[in-house]
């Protein structure tokens, strides 16, 4: 069955079997060498697992630069401070060197992650210096991050995804945890969009 061919009320009331494989299907981890890593922000709940997986490329040596990036503010255990310092706090105490990590406080939606990070690209390693990007982010949250990350950043440019899994997420898990039952429907819906306004390939289930 193809996305495109349902509507938004259906898809929503899509059986969790399938709402996995539209969400989750195709994702894998790409531990491979890259330029730069872009962690998204979001929220405090998830942002401690999204730098650790950004970390441990950083650990591997397949990462040279970070930037991290979210603009709204949230308490956390470092302060009222914004996704992307939480990000950077979490970086440095996992033993990335702060010089390596590069803010971007604009971004208020996915959409604005890739377009502000292609911005601190530009601004401050430049293009030529940068050929391949891994995107970081939640497991639910990969797919659709991907396919804003294709469509914002140059075509030259081979992009990566690594996913955080913290506990609860993931396929058969998800629907029965506190944190991640909404995000099924709401990953669900977003997906639904981009592929009916011609943004992303139609995705099978």
């Amino acid at each position: 069955m193809k996305l495109s061919k349902i509507s938004m009320e259906s898809a929503l009331n899509l059986s969790n079997t399938d709402k996995e494989t539209i969400i989750y299907g195709g994702v894998t981890n790409d531990y491979l060498p890259t330029d730069v890593a872009v962690v998204l922000g979001g929220p405090v709940a998830l942002m401690q697992a999204r730098a650790y997986a950004g970390y441990l490329l950083y650990k591997k040596g397949l990462c040279k630069k970070f930037i991290v990036s979210g603009k709204p503010c949230n308490n956390t255990e470092f302060g009222f401070i914004s996704e992307a310092k939480t990000l950077q706090n979490y970086l440095i105490n996992f033993g990335v060197d702060p010089a390596d990590i590069l803010l971007e406080e604009e971004a208020l939606t996915t959409h604005e992650n890739m377009i502000f990070a292609c911005l601190v690209i530009n601004r401050n390693i430049k293009w030529q210096n940068v050929k391949k990007v891994t995107i970081v982010s939640s497991y639910s949250h990969i797919k659709r991050s991907l396919i804003l990350a294709k469509m914002y950043f140059p075509k030259s440019v081979t992009i990566y995804g690594v996913h955080s899994l913290d506990e609860g997420e993931g396929p058969n898990n998800w629907f029965n945890s506190d944190k991640y039952a909404k995000s099924g429907d709401y990953e669900v819906r977003l997906l639904k969009e981009l592929v009916d306004d011609n943004q992303c390939d139609d995705i099978d289930f």
